[in-house]
């Protein structure tokens, strides 16, 4: 009982936490993602520029990406808040 109440704990700070850190860091990354955007060339209804494309395709790849990374960083502080 014990060994799953510290699992449950660890899993609501972990990845509950880093989860809602997500809140914070996608609004952010959305804008990054605007902000390029607006200094690439915009296309017409039947063709779009090519380095558009390729770079906001970049872009959104990048911010999937990074997304995860307030989960891994909440997983490690509680490791390292754990272990001490």
């Amino acid at each position: 009982l014990i060994l799953a109440g510290i699992i449950y704990l660890l899993y609501e700070l972990s990845i509950v936490g880093g989860y809602e850190l997500t809140n914070y860091m996608v609004p952010l990354l959305e804008g990054f993602r605007n902000a390029i955007e607006k200094f690439l060339p915009i296309g017409t209804f039947l063709r779009e520029p090519l380095i558009r494309s390729l770079v906001l395709n970049v872009i959104t790849s990048i911010n999937s990406v990074l997304i995860y990374i307030p989960i891994f960083f909440a997983n490690c502080n509680n490791k390292l808040n754990i272990d001490s």
